[in-house]
């Protein structure tokens, strides 16, 4: 039987694992290499398989633990049902869950972030480009006090804009 190691363990573990599995009595050796939570949930005959949909804002809450006020979900579509199903961050990257699409996860995540930021930049132009004003903050630094950053005074036309831009 050959095992795929789940990438979230590392190609180091299953390269020791082949090179020691020779010097194991076949006892030990046929019950620690098929160990299923060391398998990819795609290498095995049978097994479930999962796919990261993308990331988004669509809903607030984990559908795992429940917490709620989350900015962003991910959601994975179990392939053999086809049910998509959406999870905090941190609990889409949990190990116990099985995805084993942890890069996958990574990648969509970046790429929410830099949606985000994106069409933060766009709407703070259209903003601007609207008559919108801002009111500028301040920090004590230790050059004396100094603008750090800029707030837009009608926050809800701010929003609403990113909002267009994320959800066309």
């Amino acid at each position: 039987m050959t095992v795929t190691m789940c990438p979230t363990i590392s190609p180091r573990l299953e390269s020791i694992l082949d090179r020691t599995s020779s010097e194991l009595s076949p006892f030990l050796r046929n019950n620690l290499l098929p160990y299923p939570a060391m398998t990819t949930a795609s290498s095995l005959v049978g097994a479930p398989t999962y796919r990261v949909i993308g990331v988004n804002d669509d809903e607030d809450f984990c559908m795992c633990c429940g917490k709620t006020g989350l900015t962003s979900v991910v959601w994975i579509q179990f392939d053999e049902t086809g049910e998509i199903r959406h999870f905090g961050t941190t609990c889409a990257l949990k190990p116990q869950k099985g995805f084993c699409v942890d890069k996958e996860i990574k990648r969509a995540v970046v790429t929410w972030k830099h949606k985000v930021d994106s069409a933060r930049r766009m709407a703070w132009k259209q903003y601007r480009a609207q008559g919108g004003t801002v009111t500028a903050l301040y920090e004590d630094g230790k050059y004396g006090r100094q603008v750090c950053g800029w707030k837009a005074d009608d926050i809800s036309l701010y929003q609403s804009l990113v909002d267009k831009i994320l959800h066309p």
